[in-house]
């Protein structure tokens, strides 16, 4: 059905030779652009075989997902994954802090692919990406695992990073960290685990220094 998903010897799909990556592109780019899943295909306006491949979607994208899940528990991995850009971030918020009150501060803006995306959100531990057993420890109930588990960063997924200034009176102003994909507010297992919404910089902090070990080793 999808054009040159399968290459002889290829070294990127394992023993059947499929391009996972390349299978999902097709489903999630079409949908993006609502357009039908057999457009520029053998079998562009054929009902029939796009309800094959509608009922084909899920599946592949599930199946991807899972792989990407399982890859990321890898500490090794998620480090040499997200511990560069992190760690660039990390820098940015920590410098702006710093910052004489009158200093501009920056907006920055990174351009990745979804992979990546996918990385980050399990660096910071986002709660749609938790296990079953993670939200029961924190007493969240999970009653999406199905979603969470073939979930896959949509075509152009934007994933922003706040660094908001919480003043205390009478206090040292703290700083905390929103994290928002897609126009939702995300929150990570750290701030679930104190009760909270939003990552304290601290918490970030410490964070990066236990990638950073795991990448810099």
């Amino acid at each position: 059905y999808i054009p040159a998903l399968i290459k002889l010897r290829s070294p990127y799909g394992g023993p059947s030779g499929i391009n996972w990556i390349h299978a999902v592109d097709h489903f999630v780019c079409r949908d993006s652009h609502e357009i039908p899943l057999t457009a520029f295909s053998n079998f562009e306006n054929n009902p029939n075989e796009e309800q094959t491949l509608q009922a084909m979607k899920h599946a592949t994208i599930a199946h991807l997902a899972s792989r990407f899940r399982f890859w990321y528990q890898s500490p090794q991995l998620l480090a040499a994954m997200v511990g560069p850009a992190l760690s660039e971030v990390n820098r940015q918020m920590n410098e702006c802090i710093n910052a004489e009150s009158s200093t501009k501060k920056a907006f920055n803006i990174y351009s990745c692919h979804d992979v990546t995306i996918l990385a980050l959100l399990y660096g910071i531990g986002a709660e749609h990406l938790a296990a079953p057993n993670e939200l029961k420890s924190v007493g969240v109930i999970d009653s999406t695992n199905e979603k969470r588990l073939r979930y896959w960063p949509g075509y152009a997924t934007t994933l922003t990073m706040e660094l908001i200034r919480v003043e205390t009176k009478g206090k040292k102003d703290m700083f905390v960290i929103n994290f928002v994909l897609d126009g939702q507010n995300i929150r990570p297992m750290v701030a679930i685990r104190k009760g909270q919404d939003t990552m304290h910089l601290s918490d970030f902090n410490e964070l990066m220094h236990r990638i950073n070990e795991v990448y810099l080793h």
